[in-house]
């Protein structure tokens, strides 16, 4: 006994094909030996291909048996074994090169042996029959079933077939306009669970238990969804509700435009502004130098024109132009000084004119060794390319020419060109050597006026590869897999190892062996009663058994039949094992006397009782008039994301009502409730803040501004008596932006703002000694300087003198990270 089991994938690759996402590609059979196997047991329709795969057999056949059947088959001939089976397949490869295994038979273990010497091994053909609506238009398969790929177990007897019931968990076409429809707009009446219930009798319409992937949601008012409702959507990961942005704590702070009505439940009036309290320097501070407000370099290396250059640098400079005035006025007669080499040659100027070739020792013989650089046009250059205006000849025995062979060509290519001008007409010889082993080769290449064409290629191991399509020998074409087929005038001896005379001719008259008989004067009649004379018009025979075609010889009745029975004297003689009755005239389809479906007669009000609904029982159907549970995903329109394991997605917007939140992926949880309220997008009856309703008068109560807590600002009412009478504080703390009276002591620069953030340019201080002298030092470990824009000194301290009754003032210049004064 053996069962057959198409699997979900399977059905998924159908639907695919289908869809138009995949091309029909079912390629291959495997064999496996599965142990402990129950050959009776179900199938799980989740199989997938075993690891332990025995054999694989290319597909013979993919044909139709009609258009609810087609049959898949493998021929095992005498040349394939050996080994024992009781598990195959049937697979299938996508596009992507991914296998998917679509069917699935077990069986009792069996045997494959192969033909060895005079020993004789079995011959295996393995169909599958895949039986389904419109299964072969949705696969494209056109080819009619041929007869050695259905064999009799494989076809259904009229026993079986009167004996099948249709009973209750069928899907009636009646009742089709209560299931939803996969390429049809469908309206639920009943709720709609996709994933699995959340919360149990609740009432809402819709429950995911998962997540889901849309386009724009609208949000109708309330929970029975008044009116068009309101757009929530997504825009460059932005969250809008009605064009407007929804602030959450992911973007709002600094710079995200949130307009807040309070701050810490205070309104704006209660806080100074930023430009009333942060003031500039103040007007009677004091710099040490008003005037100079550049920096100093202190080398002789820097481009920079918009800094000063020390005093030190001009220092060595000078020292540079006195050593250049002493050596001018050197009287020395060594000839170490710039002087005295003048002064040399003023003395000696006769003798250096007549200076030549022939009185400087040496120098003839020098210039006999050298190459005269106007002959070298006639020679060869090793390095360079070289033009040669005359025959060149090498007499030599063994290897005459080594081109490359170096070392320097290694994974690299080299050439010879013969022809005309290069670019023109001609060949190149080329060893290309970027291979690796015998992929390394000899190539012939045409020039073909800047379109080169390669011709001929011989690797390592001796194998030719001409590259042309038509290529000839001695002016005939080679025949190969790329130019062979219907019209190219190949003329073979043999047609998969027959000679034509093994061929019916379609030109003319043929004789084949077998039996090829047709009769007349033929009625449907005589078929129904088998009477012995007049049965059948054409008919194939095989041992007993015979397939008969007929035409109905009745003017008015027209009636064509196929019959399959048992041949005895030449006719069925009540042996009728089945029969298709065809009418042209417009009448039903008859199988075995009974009415057959197909389009032209099924349909609303046609009784069709059907089995399935596309390969899927009812109970795999959503009912439109009572509640249904979606244990799969469901994608309306198509996928936006693939491979997402979202419950729901939608490719365009969606209108709801309320919508109720659970928590996390799997929806635990009843929920809190998105709504829309007068256009007011709510979370749990509390509106929801966006750029559309923020701003003074919204309520909105932030809990900071800019990043800044409300104790970071100074109220309005400090701003009264705040001006440049400002008091300076005689804290031990130095502050930005804070006037300061210090006696003697250490004190430490400020390394951040008041609030932490980094430092910027233009944040300053100010220091007036009182009554010692304080010194101001930069924070351990802290890489700032202090710098004095007079000279350009640089320090990590300064100290202020106990005579200097000034206010200094610092400035922090960021760029270079010193404290400027």
């Amino acid at each position: 006994m053996s069962q057959l089991k198409i699997t979900n994938a399977g059905i998924d690759y159908r639907n695919a094909v289908f869809a138009g996402e995949e091309v029909q590609n079912i390629t291959h059979f495997i064999f496996a030996n599965m142990p402990d196997q129950d050959a009776s047991a179900p199938i799980d329709p989740n199989t997938t291909i075993p690891t332990d795969v025995l054999h694989s057999q290319p597909i013979k056949a993919v044909s139709k048996v009609d258009g609810n059947a087609v049959v898949i088959s493998a021929v095992l001939g005498y040349d394939v074994g050996d080994f024992e089976y009781n598990w195959y397949g049937v697979v299938a490869t996508k596009q992507n090169g991914d296998q998917v295994l679509i069917a699935v038979v077990t069986t009792e273990l069996q045997t494959k042996t192969k033909t060895v010497g005079a020993v004789t091994g079995n011959y295996s053909v393995k169909s599958i029959v895949w039986r389904s609506q419109n299964i072969a238009d949705d696969l494209n398969i056109t080819l009619a079933v041929l007869p050695w790929q259905v064999q009799d177990e494989e076809l259904v007897s009229k026993a079986v077939f009167d004996a099948h019931n249709h009973d209750d968990s069928y899907l009636k076409k009646s009742d089709a306009d209560n299931y939803a429809h996969k390429l049809k707009a469908n309206a639920f009446t009943k709720p709609l669970t996709i994933g699995g219930e959340i919360v149990a009798n609740s009432s809402a319409i819709f429950q995911v238990k998962g997540f889901m992937r849309v386009g724009s949601i609208y949000l109708s008012e309330g929970q029975e969804a008044e009116g068009s409702g309101v757009e929530l959507s997504n825009s460059n990961g932005q969250l809008y509700w009605h064009s407007n942005k929804i602030i959450h704590h992911g973007n709002m702070g600094a710079g995200s435009g949130v307009d807040a009505d309070k701050l810490d439940g205070k309104d704006a009036t209660y806080f100074a502004r930023s430009e009333d309290v942060k003031t500039a320097v103040p007007a009677n501070a004091l710099f040490t130098d008003t005037n100079t407000w550049r920096a100093v370099v202190d080398n002789l290396t820097s481009t920079a024109a918009d800094k000063s250059l020390s005093a030190n640098q001009g220092r060595i400079i000078k020292q540079m132009i006195d050593q250049v005035n002493a050596l001018l006025t050197s009287d020395d007669t060594t000839l170490n000084e710039i002087q005295e080499v003048v002064n040399f040659i003023k003395q000696n100027r006769e003798t250096l004119d007549s200076l030549g070739i022939s009185n400087i020792a040496g120098l003839q013989n020098a210039l006999d060794t050298k190459f005269n650089k106007s002959d070298a046009t006639y020679y060869a250059h090793k390095s360079k390319a070289n033009v040669f205006g005359s025959t060149q000849q090498i007499d030599t025995t063994g290897t005459a020419l080594i081109i490359g062979g170096s070392g320097k060509q290694s994974s690299s290519d080299v050439s010879v060109y013969m022809g005309n001008e290069i670019g023109q007409y001609g060949f190149y010889f080329t060893y290309a050597g970027s291979g690796t082993g015998n992929e390394n080769a000899l190539e012939i290449t045409t020039s073909n006026t800047g379109s080169p064409k390669k011709a001929l290629r011989v690797t390592q191991d001796g194998v030719i590869d001409f590259n042309q399509l038509n290529a000839k020998v001695a002016g005939n074409i080679i025949w190969h897999a790329g130019n062979m087929g219907a019209g190219s005038n190949l003329d073979a001896d043999k047609l998969d190892g027959l000679q034509a005379e093994q061929f019916l001719r379609a030109d003319r008259t043929d004789t084949m062996k077998g039996n090829l008989k047709v009769d007349v004067n033929a009625s449907y009649d005589d078929l129904a009663s088998n009477a012995p004379s007049n049965v059948g018009q054409f008919i194939i025979e095989s041992d007993n058994n015979a397939v008969s075609f007929g035409l109905d010889e009745v003017r008015n009745s027209r009636k064509a039949w196929i019959q399959v029975g048992h041949n005895s004297n030449d006719y069925p003689s009540g042996q009728i094992q089945g029969s298709l009755a065809l009418n042209p005239m417009g009448g039903d389809v008859e199988i075995n006397g009974r009415k057959a479906w197909h389009a032209g007669n099924m349909g609303a009000g046609s009784g069709l009782d059907a089995d399935k609904l596309d390969g899927l029982q009812a109970s795999q159907l959503a009912r439109t008039d009572t509640e249904t549970v979606f244990k799969k995903p469901i994608v309306l329109g198509e996928k936006i994301l693939q491979g997402s394991t979202a419950s729901i997605q939608v490719k365009g917007f969606i209108r709801v009502g309320s919508i109720f939140l659970s928590e996390g992926l799997t929806a635990e949880g009843s929920g809190v409730e998105l709504s829309n309220e007068n256009g007011q997008l709510k979370w749990n009856g509390e509106k929801i803040l966006h750029a559309g309703n923020m701003g003074a008068g919204s309520g909105i109560d932030a809990d900071k501004l800019d990043g800044h807590e409300g104790d970071y600002f100074a109220k309005a009412s400090d701003l009264e008596n705040f001006g440049e009478s400002r008091k300076f504080s005689r804290s031990s703390t130095i502050n930005i932006f804070r006037r300061h009276s210090l006696g003697g002591g250490n004190y430490i620069a400020p390394s951040t703002r008041s609030d932490g953030s980094a430092l910027q340019d233009q944040d300053w201080f100010s220091i007036r000694a009182v009554g010692g002298e304080p010194a101001i030092s930069i924070k351990n470990n802290l890489t700032a300087k202090f710098r004095r824009l007079a000279d350009g000194a640089t320090d990590t301290q300064v100290t202020i003198i106990a005579d200097d009754r000034n206010e200094r003032v610092f400035v922090y210049n960021k760029t270079d990270n010193v404290w400027e004064f």
